[in-house]
């Protein structure tokens, strides 16, 4: 009885480091496809952003206030007034 309960104990701690191993690989392996996915998705969506956000160069070159907001969020005109 001693006897299979040392082979247990020695197998025991034979194996258990590699399962653990395989475990910890495979969590690895998910959250890396998990992150790769999060990544194209912001590059999409930068993207979309990028599109609908275009600006005409010109109108921002001559006025660089044009369409800015003040901190309260209220756009305000080139003067500087609110409208």
């Amino acid at each position: 009885m001693a006897d299979g309960a040392f082979l247990f104990a020695v197998l025991l701690a034979l194996v258990a480091p590699l399962v653990l191993y395989a475990l910890v690989r495979d969590e690895h392996e998910r959250d890396r496809e998990t992150v790769d996915g999060w990544d194209e998705a912001e590059r999409a969506a930068r993207k979309d952003e990028d599109a609908a956000t275009s600006v005409d160069t010109d109108a921002a070159r001559r006025d660089p206030d044009a369409g800015a907001e003040t901190d309260d969020g209220v756009e305000k005109n080139g003067w500087g007034r609110r409208d």
